[in-house]
């Protein structure tokens, strides 16, 4: 199988001239606790249609998915602080009992409930979070993750090895491959010896095939302008090319920006009107990701479609993190949907949250993230995101999973800030 790059019309790929890493994450915006989740009943329409999303997707009652809307966020920000705190036994979180309301386990190479304690001392959910013991931590499996990128280089298409990605769970590092057969197995495990690795069977990226016509935004939402993310960027001839992703402010002037896939292509309409020109484009490696002009009389917001009737989702805050491994996502693509007469947003869970990989083409990309959600060609530049914050901008597709940047990375290499609610 093949993963599908989620354009229908592509320019070339090219890596930015002078590309570098994006700084680190500043995390300085979000304590590591949250408030409690509100009174039943009292959720904005939107935030219901996001929980229905999530009871889908985990296929799990509206109780304990709405208990672990409201936890999830503080668990995301307890890995991260658990990283942060003890970089050099820490092995990584994950959710358990989602069917309850959804638990947090943290895993650690040596004392995890003293360090559990010690994360977890101010949180109203500290019976939700528990530790456990791993033989390897995540900078140990980064060691084997820069042995295991060596061998992609040197030998990785002789072997159908093309990416690299961390089970948490297993405390392994995944080593995806075209064809899982006996002889790469062996071979794989021979090269890299004792180190703790899986080989899996997966999907790679390849250019996309042009979608059939999908609906535009009048016909999603009662009005295109202001401008929300999760609708329809279209060519000349109004052929479906991309999808808009979040609204931007550019950090040198403040001009208002709109986001999509990198490879999407520069010159495009949106309902009819002129969008663009394009003025910051990455193919990589750290994010496939544009800023675009609005102009024309297009007016910003910090909104983004969810679902039919729920066009004013809001855009809270950036997720600025670079690990999403096992929590929840969901996207609004122009192609996916999802269409009338659904009440519910498209949500999966994040399998992969440190995926670096090629596509068929060579592109290379580093620390993206894949999740469990179908979507098809022309779904490119989808918003991703979950409980009011921007996760990152879709740009493949195969077999069932999508493929994303960072909010952060996008953030970085395009040089405009993703605009979130005042």
């Amino acid at each position: 199988m093949t993963l599908l790059v989620a354009s229908a019309l592509l320019t070339a790929w090219a890596v930015p001239a002078g590309a570098q890493q994006p700084p680190e994450a500043d995390r300085s915006l979000y304590p590591v606790t949250q408030p409690e989740a509100p009174p039943e009943g009292t959720d904005a329409p939107y935030v219901e249609g996001e929980i229905r999303g999530f009871a889908t997707a985990l296929n799990i009652s509206y109780e304990a998915a709405r208990s672990l809307y409201y936890f999830q966020p503080e668990a995301i920000q307890m890995v991260e602080a658990a990283q942060d705190r003890f970089p050099a036994t820490f092995a990584g979180g994950w959710l358990v009992d989602h069917d309850r309301g959804g638990a947090l386990v943290l895993a650690f190479t040596e004392n995890p409930d003293v360090r559990v304690a010690e994360i977890a001392a101010d949180s109203a959910n500290a019976a939700r979070i528990s530790g456990t013991q791993a033989r390897s931590s995540l900078a140990q499996l980064e060691v084997v993750r820069e042995r295991a990128r060596e061998l992609l280089d040197a030998q990785g298409e002789r072997m159908g090895l093309f990416a690299i990605s961390t089970n948490v769970r297993s405390n392994r590092v995944k080593l995806h491959v075209k064809q899982r057969t006996d002889a790469v197995v062996r071979e794989l495990e021979s090269l890299l010896q004792s180190d703790p690795i899986e080989v899996v069977e997966s999907d790679q990226p390849v250019l996309a095939t042009q979608p059939a016509p999908t609906l535009g935004c009048e016909t999603y939402i009662t009005s295109c302008n202001p401008l929300r993310g999760g609708t329809e960027l279209q060519t000349t001839g109004n052929v479906h090319a991309c999808t808009y992703g979040f609204n931007g402010v550019r950090r040198s002037d403040g001009q208002a920006m709109i986001f999509t896939a990198g490879h999407c292509p520069d010159g495009v309409n949106h309902s009819n009107y002129p969008v663009g020109p394009m003025w910051s484009q990455s193919l990589g490696p750290w994010a496939d990701a544009q800023a675009v002009h609005i102009g024309y009389g297009w007016s910003s917001s910090y909104y983004v479609v969810i679902y039919p009737g729920a066009e004013a989702y809001h855009i809270s805050h950036v997720y600025t993190g670079t690990n999403l491994y096992d929590f929840i996502v969901c996207f609004t693509g122009a192609t996916s949907g999802p269409w009338p007469p659904a009440t519910e947003a498209r949500c999966g869970t994040v399998t992969d949250g440190d995926w670096d990989g090629e596509s068929t083409n060579g592109q290379e990309f580093e620390n993206q993230f894949r999740f469990q959600l179908s979507c098809t060609g022309g779904d490119s530049g989808s918003p991703v995101y979950s409980n009011e914050r921007a996760r990152g901008i879709l740009w493949g597709c195969a077999g069932g999973y999508s493929y994303a940047s960072y909010s952060h990375h996008v953030q970085n290499v395009t040089g405009t800030d993703i605009r979130v609610k005042p």
